[in-house]
Order: C-alpha cells, then structure tokens, then sequence
C-alpha cells in the first residue's frame, strides 16, 4: 500500500555556497543498471559550472550527472561505450534566480533534458548496451574528478529525487509539484531536505541510505523552501487553453482560467494543512488548507485566478503571497454575496488562501406579544440590497401580524442567504372591574384599585397608581396595559349622599339646677346619646354638655348639644323664723351656691344685712318683724336682683 505524505507547509530547501559545500551519500549502486532519471527543485543566479546530483565514474566509463552550465541545464555522463554522453543544454536559462524544476532521464540510448516539465533537449546516442551503474559515491551539489577538479553548486536545491527507471514526460508533470509516497516504484533516493538536523540528509526512499552535509553546517545550510510543492497537484500543458485548469478539494475549486495561449504549461497545487505563517489573514482559523500554482512560460503572460470555497455563500477574502518563504499575506480580491473570488495576475508562482466574510445579520424588532383583536408591526433590519422574504409571504421589510407565532424572515442575496426570527406570543387583556357604583356620606372618602402587576395605568384624574383615594362624587376610570401591551378599561360612579335637614336646635338654654330635654328627632334616624341612651330626646341636667350620633341611611351624622346655664333665681318674699322648717331662712333657689351677694336694708335703707358669697342661711333673726328690701349681685354676672321681704313672727 502506498504511504501517506505530509504537506509541503514551511519546510525546508538546501543552501549550497558554490565553493565547498555539499552532501555526500554512499557507494551504493541502488539497483540503477541501464536506465535513469533524476530531477530536483533549483533556484540559482549563478552562470558557472554545477552538479546539482552525480554518480560519475570516468575511469569505468559509467554514471550519470546532473549538471547546470553557463545557466542551462544538462544530463551528461559515461554509458558504458567509452563515450561522454550529452543530452545537450536546455534552451532556457534556469539561473535567473527563480526556481525550476529540472529533469534528466536516460533510457535506452537517449538522454533527455526537461525544464518545468518541458522537454528542452535531447540526444540519442544510438548505443543501446547503456551501463549505467556506477561505483562512485551519490553526491549532491558537487562532481569531484582527481584531473578536473570539483564543480560544486551554489543556490537553493529542493525534492531531489533518483529513480532506477525512466520516468516519462506525463510522470514527471505529473509528480514534479507534489511530495511522493515513499516507496514510489522505481523511486532509489527520496532527498525531502525538510531536516538536516546533526547534518544528516534523509533519504525518504526504501534504500534510507543517509547522507552526510559536509563542509556547513545545518544553521547555515538549512532554509525554507519557495518551491512550489504541496501534497496534490494538477496540471496542464497545452496550446489551447480553452477551458480553466481546476483543482478540486473536499472544500475548494482552485482554478486558472482566461489564460493566455503563449502559456505552455501550468500546475495547480493544494497543501491540507494551514499554513505556519497567516501574517495579514483576517479569521486565520478558518484556513484548513492553501493552494499553489506554477506558471510555464512567459513572465508577462496573464491569467485569471478563480477561487470558490464551499461554504462561503456569503462573501470571502481572497489572500496571496508569491512562496512559501514569504510570511506576509496579501489581500487581493473579495466578494460580496458569492463564494467565488478572482485575481487576474502573471505571475510564475503564488499562494493563496482565502477566509469568509462575516455574514451579514438581520435582526426583527417588533413587541414579543401581541393582543389579541390589535394589530402589530415587525420590521426586518440589513445592510444590503437583498431580496426580503417572510415566511407570510410577504416580501416588506415591514409586515403587519394580528396574532402570536414564529416569524422568520430570509434576505436573499446571490448565493447568500441570511435568516432571523422572531417568536410573538399571543395575550389577552386583563378582566377587571371597580366594582359596583358607591355611595359615600358626606365626608366619607373611598379607595379606587385597578388590578396589580400591569404595566401602567391611567385614570382620569391624571394619577398613574394602581389605587387612588376620591373624596367627591363623580365617574372614575382607569386604563390599565399590561406588561404585553393589552389595555382594559373600566369605571366606577361615586356619589355623596346629600345631608338631612336637622330641624332642632343644638344650642340650649337652662337655668342652674335644672333639667332639661335635648330633642334630636329626625324622620328615619337611630340614634345614640353620648350617655348610651338611643332614643329621639333624653333628659339630662344642665350641669353638661352632651352629644348624639344620628345615622340616617346608613350615614352617621354627629351633632354637639351645648347647654347654655342661666341665673333664673327664685327669691322667697316672706321670712317666718320659728323654727318649723318652713321658710326659716332667706333660701334663694336657681342659682349656682356661693355666687351671690347680698345686701338686706330696713325700710329707711339702714342696712341689716351683708354677705359676699351668700349661702342661704339668713333667718332675720336680729331683725324685727316688718317690711325688709334686698339688693342680691351675682358674681358670675354681675346682675342685680332687687326686691322685698316680709318677716312675719
């Protein structure tokens, strides 16, 4: 079973200085005999004379070489007939400072040359007995003959394979942009150059006949590639490109199209793995693999980059860098509403990755209820000019609903589709009720209350509380709105029950010692005294003042009886002192004890008699019998009684 590979990523190249640096690998023939092909990744400025790869025994007349000269390349070598073999130089110079991949194979007499995956130049020698096992060591970057010298290689050097086979032209397309399986057939060295750590140069292949960097270090030698390898590739080479170039993923279409006819050739590559640089990559997270090309052909020529990455129906950002050395990326193109993005360029290499664009949202405002028998709005909200589709039907940003559900709503833009909802509850209005008219009594106040727990309310009167306290006749109403928006309505009428005409007086006069009758009858009124007494009238002396409560239809009036005392003296006019008990003294009656005065004068007005605060308790004793004048003066008053007595013995 063939085994998997890693992708290309930022791995590693070799870099040889062209004066003694190189890698040198055993004697071992690995299995090579008649035929060959050795390929590699090189990048050179130099126009000098460089092995990149030889096996090479001049003094047996056998082995191969693969060579750079005056900035062409070349497969040269012994076979056997006593003849150095050429297949000629490539018509193109590979040491412009750019990498290429070079080829040479040997088979059955014919030794041939191919530049990026173009056959350049050929000879056939016409020798088919070709011995091409060698007993010299495999060195890479260097031929070292004892009469001519080394020839060591200065540049960069990547993905150097050697074959005991012929590979023809499709293989070597169809490989030279691709990591292989390890044990490829025919495949006798596999040179990665990913990790030279300790100076060992791995060989990936069956053989796993290592190889030792000589003359460097791996700090010096060891760089990251730009060649453009990745772990699938696709490819082309024709004179009519009248269709695209296409790479397919489980994810992407990597394509070329509208390519200029003068291109010879192009590969197309995919690495499934993220990048190790994202430097310049908005949403770097989003790349779970990049892509490459490879251009054959003129520098000037054009062609359109086409890129569609599943899943980015909305937009994407399309990202460049020219190699795998390069650590920045370069925003080059993006779209809006379409998954497709383009770049038209003439470059020979690049990169590309791509990220999406934040889908655009859409959000609905509107209540999240709606009550029933009323009528709600829900508006849709985006950026863009995309179609607006509800799944009413309607295609407003604004729609009007009566009833509670969910609502969605998909804005349709090319390929993009962008969605939101909304879910409306459906409500009722709150059943409440003031209750039944009232009737206050006159002075009376009464508390009004609406339902607890809506979300406002408001009566005529202005206040915005649940309850609120009326004191005067009239109709009331409140609305209240519930927290969902639904409103009730309802009123209540007051009114003060009108006050009965009392027809008594409250204001009573008596003289001292007394009683008197308060009468407070009124028509269908109970009653009850400030002494506990219920009925219409009560007697009661005139020494207090009381009060009575009149409920007259169920409404309590309370009314004060203030008792007003009077001096109503009550004075005897005759004096018979003999002592049976019968008006023995001057008694003055109705009035308050100890409050009078009294002067008593004989008839020629000589007084007999004096007592400032008179208690009743003269009996005319020291007097004779006669007519006797009295002058009594309240001190409460001030009033004056005047008069006479007779005292009879």
């Amino acid at each position: 079973m063939p085994s998997f590979v890693s992708a290309q990523g930022a791995k590693g190249a070799l870099q040889l200085d062209g004066i003694n640096d190189y890698a040198e690998f055993s004697n071992d023939n690995r299995g090579i005999t008649n035929q060959v092909t050795v390929e590699a990744w090189i990048k050179t400025n130099s126009m000098g004379h460089h092995h990149v790869m030889s096996k090479y025994d001049r003094d047996t007349e056998n082995g191969f070489q693969l060579l750079i000269q005056n900035g062409k390349a070349c497969v040269a070598g012994r076979d056997g007939s006593g003849n150095y073999r050429l297949s000629g130089y490539s018509t193109s110079i590979v040491a412009d400072n750019k990498w290429h991949h070079i080829a040479g194979v040997i088979n059955d007499g014919i030794w041939k040359i191919y530049v990026d995956g173009v056959l350049q130049n050929q000879f056939d020698t016409g020798y088919r007995n070709t011995v091409l096992n060698s007993r010299e060591k495999l060195l890479l970057g260097n031929f070292y003959y004892v009469h001519l010298g080394n020839h060591f290689y200065a540049g960069s050097v990547d993905e150097v394979r050697l074959w005991k086979r012929a590979l023809t032209e499709e293989e070597i397309r169809r490989n030279m942009c691709r990591t292989l399986p390890s044990d490829s057939p025919g495949l006798v060295a596999y040179l990665k150059l990913d990790n030279i750590a300790g100076g060992v140069i791995i060989d990936s292949s069956p053989f796993r006949m290592n190889g030792i960097l000589t003359n460097t270090t791996p700090a010096v030698a060891a760089i990251t590639s730009g060649a453009p390898i990745g772990d699938r590739s696709v490819y082309r080479y024709t004179n009519r490109w009248d269709s695209s170039l296409e790479m397919v993923t489980d994810i992407a279409n990597f394509s070329v199209t509208n390519v200029d006819p003068a291109i010879q050739g192009f590969h197309l590559y995919s690495i499934q793995l993220p990048p190790s640089s994202t430097n310049g990559i908005n949403s770097p997270q989003e790349v779970e693999e990049y892509y490459g090309l490879f251009k054959v052909g003129d520098a000037s020529k054009k062609y359109k980059v086409y890129l569609k990455q599943y899943g980015m129906n909305c937009g994407g950002n399309l990202y460049r860098r020219s190699d795998n050395t390069v650590a920045n990326w370069s925003q080059v193109a993006d779209t809006t509403a379409s998954p497709i993005m383009l770049y038209n360029s003439s470059a020979n290499y690049g990169e590309f990755a791509a990220t999406s664009k934040a889908a655009p949202t859409v959000t609905i405002s509107g209540p999240a209820s709606v009550c029933a028998g009323s009528t709600a709005t829900l508006s849709a909200a985006y950026v863009g000019d995309g179609q607006i589709l509800w799944n009413t039907g309607e295609t407003t940003r604004d729609i009007q609903i009566t009833q509670g559900g969910r609502y969605e709503v998909s804005i349709i833009e090319g390929s993009c589709v962008v969605t939101g909802f909304i879910n409306v509850t459906n409500t009722s209005p709150v059943s409440f009720s003031l209750g039944n008219d009232i009737s206050l009594c006159p002075g009376e106040s009464q508390v009004l209350s609406a339902p607890g727990g809506m979300g406002s309310y408001t009566w005529n009167t202005g206040e915005t509380t649940p309850t609120i306290n009326v004191t005067t006749e009239g109709t009331y109403w409140v609305k209240v709105v519930t927290p969902t928006g639904c409103f009730s309505i309802d009123e209540v009428v007051v009114s003060i029950a009108k006050e009965p005409e009392f027809g008594f007086q409250t204001e009573v006069f008596a003289c001292y010692g007394e009683s008197v009758t308060l009468d407070a009858t009124t028509t269908g009124a109970s009653y009850l005294w400030s002494n506990g007494r219920t009925t219409p009238s009560i007697i009661v002396s005139a020494s207090a003042d009381n009060s009575v409560v009149i409920t007259v239809d169920g409404c309590t009036y309370l009314h004060q009886f203030t008792i007003k005392r009077d001096e109503c003296p009550l004075i005897p006019n005759v004096l018979t002192p003999n002592g049976d008990g019968k008006n023995d003294a001057f008694v003055v009656q109705g009035v308050e004890e100890n409050s009078l005065e009294l002067q008593v004068f004989n008839r020629w007005g000589k007084p007999v008699y004096q007592n400032n605060r008179y208690d009743n308790s003269w009996s005319a004793t020291a007097v004779p019998t006669g007519i006797y004048y009295y002058h009594l003066t309240s001190s409460r008053t001030q009033k004056v009684f005047k008069g006479w007595v007779e005292v009879i013995r």
